[in-house]
């Protein structure tokens, strides 16, 4: 039996479903569940896995409630699963990932989306190879009047100050280590998002509009 999360669930013959899961064991896995209408995302499961390629999940049981999640909030673990569904290949080992999206879930519960988004991403980015990185040594990076803009390869570019896309070179090492200071969550969101996007090469992220509709209504009550 192994503990998991579903990504993505979708309706296949009459009472079964077809669903990519993340399973304990750090990997993403298509399979079917039969009978199983009522499982969704945010509920932590378990079951047994069998067969090659699209695999039968059977008796799958409930391990907790699903976690309560709405508004930016559902929106934001929506944002999760749908960057492991793109970005992460079926059945490849990823490190860890099972406990960082647990730890992304729970986070958004608790109102912490940002952060915790912004920790799931670069754990996702580091494991496929995507994430910064810098050639110089850190004790050059943190001199003063050093700023550096992120290059298409995603190594760090030295530059002047009024480059429109330049930023300390302290604030990137904070990046790299995964340090989130109160006042830079919103430069990791923006390197972030830079990077996400190459890595998806233009898909369009259905989570990323809901956040627009959202603040639109939010603006307007």
């Amino acid at each position: 039996m192994l503990r998991f999360w579903l990504i993505r669930r979708q309706p296949y013959r009459e009472t079964s479903l077809l669903v990519t899961a993340l399973t304990e064991q750090d990997q993403l896995v298509r399979g079917v569940i039969r009978g199983a209408h009522s499982r969704s995302e945010f509920e932590l499961c378990e079951g047994e896995f069998s067969g090659a390629g699209l695999q039968r999940i059977q008796h799958v049981s409930s391990l907790s409630a699903r976690v309560p999640l709405s508004g930016i909030q559902l929106i934001s673990a929506l944002y999760a699963n749908e960057i492991l569904y793109y970005l992460i290949p079926e059945g490849a080992p990823c490190s860890g990932l099972f406990e960082a999206y647990t730890a992304v879930v729970t986070g958004c519960a608790r109102g912490e989306q940002v952060t915790a988004l912004r920790t799931l991403e670069r754990h996702v980015l580091r494991e496929l190879g995507l994430y910064v990185y810098a050639s110089q040594a850190p004790d050059e990076m943190r001199v003063q009047d050093r700023y550096y803009r992120l290059g298409a390869d995603g190594q760090l570019v030295e530059v002047q100050p009024q480059d429109a896309e330049a930023a300390p070179g302290a604030w990137w090492l904070q990046l790299i280590e995964g340090q989130w200071a109160i006042g830079q969550l919103g430069f990791a969101t923006r390197v972030h998002r830079t990077l996400i996007d190459r890595a998806l090469g233009g898909r369009r992220l259905v989570s990323r509009e809901l956040v627009l509709d959202w603040k639109k209504a939010t603006d307007d009550s």
